[in-house]
């Protein structure tokens, strides 16, 4: 195994083998919690030892994320996804390609984006909650932008970036519920076709596509003091697209039931999942709401120009709720 590189991947220090797109780490090899290398998974060919927890397309027709539990060993798990696949852990993840496996090339890179260190991460630690949105800091605090597919998470992060904020996860957020924290991920968004992503003047760049999707990697500096503070969870925007709705948003708050069946609809599930998953994944976005005494929804319309105008309101409302 060889390992030249050293990255912070949602608060642990990890070696890999291939270059990430993620915060570097000076932890030294024997400091690292994990590991990420290439080596043989002719051990997992079998799979009567496997139960299937997950399967999820991309799309209809398009790759497929399989996910399968040690039924002698619960903390281990293995990944199948567009010809790679991935064995899962404590302190190691072993991947293998076989680029004949599947019509889609998908980049090393964003297959531990998307699935596999998220994966990692929730399926090994407790109290992890994941969220289908983007999240952002500024001064130790967080806060993450739920929705449905295409409202506009991803423009409004990073328009929040070109304002000083820092960006913490684009298609997930990994909460640590226990300590009410959002942990750090990949420096990188991706947008859809039509999204304005100029002024990227920090070194961001397109660097690959995804379908209808660009993705944008927002920094590539190494930045020691967001590295080790907690970033702590201030608030929840669900951020709406209605019609003829004001472009700077009109804001409400949501609470109880109604913002506890809003958050759940938007955190990872399992689609062949045990009651314990169940249990927990329930009991932790409970937890999360009530800390934070419900979510705020954000209703916008469309600016004239195609901006998004309405992060000016989110810029209020976090500036607000800083200074508080």
């Amino acid at each position: 195994m060889s390992v030249h590189h050293h990255y912070l991947i949602y608060d642990e220090h990890v070696c890999s083998d291939q270059p990430l797109d993620y915060p570097i780490s000076e932890a030294a090899d024997d400091g690292c919690a994990w590991r990420l290398y290439e080596g043989d998974l002719s051990v997992c060919d079998d799979l009567n030892s496997w139960t299937r927890i997950h399967e999820e397309f991309d799309f209809e027709g398009g790759p497929c994320l399989m996910i399968y539990e040690d039924q002698h060993d619960p903390t281990s798990s293995l990944i199948s996804y567009a010809g790679w696949r991935a064995l899962i852990r404590a302190h190691e993840v072993i991947y293998t390609y076989d680029r004949t496996a599947s019509p889609y090339a998908i980049p090393f890179a964003q297959v531990i984006e998307r699935v596999i260190a998220p994966w990692k991460v929730l399926s090994q630690r407790d109290h992890i909650l994941a969220v289908h949105g983007g999240a952002v800091s500024m001064s130790g605090q967080a806060w993450i932008f739920i929705g449905e597919s295409g409202v506009g998470k991803s423009s409004a992060a990073l328009e929040l970036v070109h304002k000083g904020m820092t960006l913490l996860s684009d298609d997930m957020a990994l909460v640590d519920v226990e300590h009410m924290c959002v942990l750090p991920g990949p420096w990188v968004v991706r947008m859809w076709g039509s999204s304005h992503v100029d002024g990227t003047s920090d070194g961001g760049a397109v660097v690959g596509t995804q379908g209808q999707k660009r993705r944008v990697l927002v920094a590539r500096v190494h930045t020691p003091s967001v590295q080790v503070q907690k970033n702590e969870l201030q608030a929840i925007f669900v951020l709406e697209r209605v019609h003829e709705g004001s472009p700077e948003g009109k804001f409400h708050e949501m609470r109880g039931a109604k913002g506890l069946i809003k958050v759940l609809g938007q955190c990872f599930d399992l689609s062949h999942p045990s009651p314990m998953w169940s249990r927990r994944r329930l009991t932790l976005a409970r937890r999360m709401c009530d800390e934070l005494q419900g979510i705020s929804v954000c209703s916008y319309g469309e600016s004239p120009d195609g901006r998004p105008a309405h992060v000016e309101g989110l810029w209020h409302q976090i500036t607000q709720r800083e200074g508080q």
